[in-house]
């Protein structure tokens, strides 16, 4: 996983932490995805990394309020009507 402009040890606790799904996570063997970037095409290349990945639905959940990056194939934005839209029908 790339993390250009940002230290490992800056990661978001969803993949540095113990989390025994995120050992399983697609993005781990694609050092040359950036899941952090905001040019468009490369959001698309990470969300297809997520599209096949078996753990998407964990790290999706784990990283609901994250305010950056590709996480369980959506965006920031796509979290943010994702949480909306529960708290609205909840």
């Amino acid at each position: 996983m790339t993390t250009r402009g940002r230290p490992e040890a800056d990661l978001p606790a969803v993949m540095a932490g113990p989390a025994p799904w995120a050992r399983l996570a697609a993005c781990r063997a694609a050092p040359d995805v950036d899941f952090f970037a905001e040019a468009p095409e490369e959001v698309a290349r990470a969300k297809a990394v997520c599209e096949g990945c078996r753990v998407r639905l964990s790290c999706l959940e784990a990283s609901l309020y994250e305010p950056y990056g590709v996480w369980g194939g959506l965006d920031v934005r796509a979290r943010r009507r994702l949480r909306r839209s529960r708290q609205a029908a909840a």
